[in-house]
């Protein structure tokens, strides 16, 4: 059992709430939690309280659960798995923590902003990857430049999954460009 200090972000919550719905929802329904999480949302914005986990689940998923099922954009993540479910609230409830594990496994995935700013950073101040690149540096200088001015300004994590990949597939050509985004990828996975 999930003690209360032990929560600490949304995921947290949803265990608990995944081992007993009926505590905290007072029925097993996907419509009794979707509401319930609307509140949860508001209390965190009203407390100033955003991990950025929590975030990311109501940036993103109602998308995640369109792309899962394969439907145009329509109403929210709620409306879909009850209509995926055939209109049985309990049993899109239990579907809704399998998608929500599923969407947790799936955004594990590297901070590519940071990533690539960093790797910005670095190719500004040039002095340790120009030794590394040598004749290469000056043509990747200008192409991370060209991309991140693109870019510089958005908070969608697509932009910049655009351009890692984008350096990324550059880094096949240049193996030195590789060694140093996987050094400040690692950076991030261990930190």
């Amino acid at each position: 059992m999930t003690l209360p200090h032990e929560i600490n972000n949304l995921a947290a919550y949803l265990n608990a709430v995944r081992i007993r719905p009926g505590m905290y929802l007072g029925t097993n329904q996907i419509s009794k939690l979707y509401d319930h999480l609307q509140g949860y949302r508001m209390a965190c914005m009203l407390h100033q309280l955003s991990p950025e986990a929590d975030d990311k689940f109501f940036d993103e998923f109602d998308a995640f659960v369109y792309g899962y099922y394969e439907v145009a954009p329509y109403g929210n993540w709620k409306d879909i798995i009850l209509e995926q479910s055939s209109g049985n609230e309990q049993q899109a409830l239990v579907q809704f923590f399998e998608l929500f594990d599923l969407f947790l496994k799936n955004t594990q995935r590297k901070p590519t902003k940071k990533i690539v700013l960093d790797f910005f950073d670095q190719v500004l101040q040039g002095t340790e990857l120009k030794s590394r690149l040598g004749n290469s540096f000056d043509n990747i200088r200008q192409e991370t430049i060209n991309l991140v001015k693109e870019h510089l300004m958005s908070n969608r994590k697509s932009d910049y999954d655009d351009v890692l990949e984008q350096l990324e597939l550059r880094a096949e050509t240049i193996p030195e460009l590789g060694i140093i985004l996987a050094h400040i990828t690692d950076g991030y996975q261990t930190g």
